[in-house]
């Protein structure tokens, strides 16, 4: 056998051992959200002057148009990037604590935001949102509130 066949061989094997164990692994991959970066994060270098994230009950209705993000317990957030102002509504679930998952969501966001060189620094949270002005919000509203002093993210 000529050295050039076989080593055609081994590799034509070798892709398709390695496209079987992608495809594998991806079939027994859990199936929760997955992360989403915000679109188009080299556009908004310099684009987005201020941030302010809402807590929204899930028993309030919530107007899409008011915010360019919306952050769900449960699924893919919902993006609309639209002037220098970044308005992100946090969308409460059943449960009275901030799902894990949500609060992935919402790092990956604002470190994309970083990552396009968007000051970060310059969250705050609406303040009919912050339960620190109203202690008798949900303990999502809470948790979101902490997650963000733990990081360093709120003003």
């Amino acid at each position: 056998m000529n050295s050039d066949t076989r080593n055609a061989r081994v590799l034509a094997l070798l892709i398709g051992a390695m496209t079987i164990g992608a495809a594998t692994l991806l079939g027994i991959e859990p199936r929760s959200v997955r992360v989403v970066t915000p679109p188009l994060t080299a556009e908004l270098e310099g684009a987005i002057e201020h941030i302010e994230l809402t807590y929204v009950s899930p028993r309030s209705s919530v107007r899409a148009e008011d915010f360019n993000c919306l952050v769900f317990p449960d699924r893919r957030p919902d993006w609309r990037p639209d002037g220098p102002d970044l308005r992100v509504a946090v969308i409460g679930g059943d449960a009275d604590r901030l799902p894990l998952e949500q609060q992935r969501q919402l790092l990956v966001i604002l470190s994309g935001l970083n990552g396009a060189g968007v000051d970060v620094q310059r969250v705050e949270i609406d303040p009919n949102s912050d339960p620190r002005r109203h202690p008798n919000l949900p303990h999502a509203a809470h948790e979101l509130v902490t997650l963000l002093e733990r990081k360093g993210l709120l003003n």
